[in-house]
């Protein structure tokens, strides 16, 4: 025999062995490692299943789930694992907190908040905490003879297309006797963003990603019975990586590790150096449209300005149009509440001075980042939005 073919075979050979060696210990791993954790897993948690394909574990656990018309929304009767350091589970209806029901309850004022992460809660520790169940509880000490009922309608990444939606296909069958909107930042991401194209679209596509549906071929259903297979699927290409992160099945062209997602800077700039007007058209017509419609169904509207860390800015890119940008979509906030009658508070600007004012005193933020609160934050957001339905009488 050639010497080529004996190295042909003794390669063919090991790697035959390598492979039921990978079979044999990736399937004893599934009973007797324990969950890897998300820094240093040992060898036996890398070969377990929901570590060599953590995205089909993700999917599984996602919070979220796809809508045809939203993009995505909350998982009903989803909840975080017992004993995870942030608690947080979803209702029935798929609204994060407490039951409730379609049907307002006899007597209730109840009021729908609507908005992203900072809204839905990202960085508080329970669903307690979340500044749409202390308002909830805030109002009913101020208001002991009145029954009073804060659903929270937010969903992280969502802009004001997702809130139209949310409002026109959910928001209304609760019967809400005030909409309180709390959402800027995404909006003006949505304005900014190029990963995908180098200007905005009318209807956001180049920002909301359709969220992929799964069809493997029956070849790779067939490979997917292989843990040598899994193996070098999760080690050696970025499929995992892109299965497992809500980015990449909601925002066009994402990449986690880029650094160049806004501002058109891979493409050396905006043109003429000018912040393209699509995104902030967009924003108003969306903004309009929750107004008219929330108007038309006799419901009133309170829109609460978003407080913005700009501490946490100077890291990221072309952080001076990005605020600039966000102090703009709430200037937007303000001419078409005076336009259209609705009610609005500089909430965000009271909750930025206590905020700094709190570190001053302690060297402690009350928020974990740009716009997302800790504990102590959400019930800064909280009083501060108390304050001032109470001052304008929009709580009976």
């Amino acid at each position: 025999m050639n010497s080529w073919k004996r190295v042909l075979l003794l390669a063919a050979a090991a790697l035959a062995l390598v492979c039921i060696a990978l079979e044999v210990l990736s399937r004893i791993a599934d009973s007797v490692a324990p969950p890897a954790p998300k820094q240093s897993p040992g060898l036996m948690q890398k070969l377990a299943f929901d570590y060599l394909d953590p995205g089909a574990a993700r999917l599984r656990d996602f919070r979220t789930i796809p809508h045809p018309y939203l993009g995505y929304v909350l998982k009903p009767s989803w909840h975080t694992p017992e004993g995870a350091a942030q608690q947080c589970s979803h209702n029935s209806l798929g609204f994060r907190g407490k039951e409730t029901t379609w049907q307002k309850p006899a007597n209730t004022f109840r009021i729908l908040t609507l908005g992203g992460s900072s809204t839905y809660g990202q960085s508080e520790s329970k669903d307690s905490a979340v500044w749409s169940q202390r308002l909830e509880d805030l109002l009913e000490e101020r208001k002991p003879a009145q029954k009073i009922e804060v659903v929270n309608g937010g969903c992280s990444g969502w802009t004001s297309f997702e809130m139209l939606g949310q409002l026109a296909y959910r928001g209304l069958d609760l019967s809400p006797d005030l909409v309180i909107l709390y959402e800027s930042v995404n909006d003006m991401r949505a304005a900014l963003y190029t990963a995908a194209e180098p200007e905005p679209e009318r209807d956001n596509t180049h920002w909301r990603e359709t969220w992929p549906v799964d069809r493997p071929s029956a070849f790779e259903k067939f490979l997917q019975h292989s843990r040598s297979y899994l193996v070098w699927r999760r080690f050696f290409t970025n499929y995992t990586q892109e299965r497992a992160d809500l980015g990449f099945f909601a925002m066009a062209g994402y990449d986690p590790a880029s650094t160049e997602l806004y501002c058109n800077r891979s493409r050396g700039g905006y043109p003429d150096g000018k912040v393209p007007e699509r995104g902030f058209l967009n924003y108003r017509r969306n903004l309009e449209s929750i107004l008219a419609l929330a108007q038309s169904h006799g419901i009133k509207v309170f829109i609460a300005t978003q407080a913005l860390m700009e501490w946490d800015f100077p890291p990221r890119e072309c952080a001076e149009i990005q605020v600039a940008s966000f102090r703009r979509i709430q200037n937007i906030q303000r001419e078409v509440a005076q336009a259209m009658g609705a009610s609005i508070a500089e909430t965000g600007a009271a909750i930025e001075t206590e905020e700094k004012r709190v570190f001053e005193a302690t060297g402690k933020h009350l928020f974990k980042n740009d716009v997302h609160p800790f504990d102590e934050g959400s019930e800064l957001i909280a009083r501060t939005i108390a304050d001032a339905l109470v001052q304008q009488k929009l709580v009976p």
